[in-house]
């Protein structure tokens, strides 16, 4: 959350960027603005309670998809952004998967890996969650590049297939009143060790599944062969 202009100055600066053969600012960087709107209500009974209701803006600015043959980039730092766009990628067709079974009514499920990547952690709530969600595809009209467009397009057109569900999320609608506690560090690692005890479940549960799956098929294979 920002709360002064330094903090953004000073996300600007970590901010990377490259002159490469396609672009002369090409992002080398993924980067997120995140404006955070907190309503706070303390409770008149008690002055060391508060109701707390919040809202938030993410933009967000992907590295560009360039090849290193192409662009004369060092291999190692296309590695690293293609990483967190494959990441990406693989969140956005499981999304698809899901929306795709909801609305076929089919009862089955697919993992999200958001936790492939810092950027598929981050952005959580705005792929497949409560949030309205744009993304604007940038292509170079140029003939040259003609595969790079026909693959930025393929992406565009999965990740709208993904239906949100915007609204007020259940904790949104119920706001619960909580002591007044200073924010630090920790509590970002305990929600992330949180999430990460939620995946291992799912994971799991989907496992659990595909055993039984399996363990049927064998049945059905013994009878057959009887």
């Amino acid at each position: 959350m920002i709360t002064d202009p330094v903090r953004l100055e000073m996300g600007n600066i970590f901010r990377h960027t490259g002159t490469t053969g396609m672009n002369e600012r090409s992002s080398r960087s993924h980067t997120i603005l995140t404006l955070q709107v907190m309503l706070s209500c303390h409770n008149s009974k008690n002055s060391s309670f508060k109701s707390v209701r919040s809202s938030k803006l993410c933009l967000v600015d992907l590295a560009g998809l360039e090849r290193a043959g192409k662009t004369g980039t060092q291999l190692k730092e296309s590695a690293h952004i293609n990483t967190g766009l494959f990441a990406l990628g693989n969140v956005i067709r499981a999304l698809s998967e899901l929306s795709r079974n909801r609305h076929t009514n089919n009862s089955c499920s697919a993992h999200v890996p958001y936790r492939d990547a810092k950027i598929t952690r981050l952005l959580r709530d705005s792929l497949g969650g409560s949030a309205h969600t744009l993304m604007v595809a940038c292509v170079s009209p140029s003939d040259h590049f003609v595969a790079d467009t026909l693959s930025v397009l393929q992406f565009a057109s999965t990740a709208r297939s993904v239906q949100n569900r915007p609204g007020e999320t259940p904790d949104q609608t119920e706001v619960k009143s909580c002591p007044t506690t200073t924010w630090h560090p920790s509590d970002a690692r305990l929600g992330e060790l949180e999430y990460e005890v939620e995946t291992l479940r799912e994971k799991t549960h989907l496992m659990s599944l595909e055993e039984e799956k399996q363990r049927l098929r064998i049945q059905v294979r013994r009878r057959t062969l009887q």
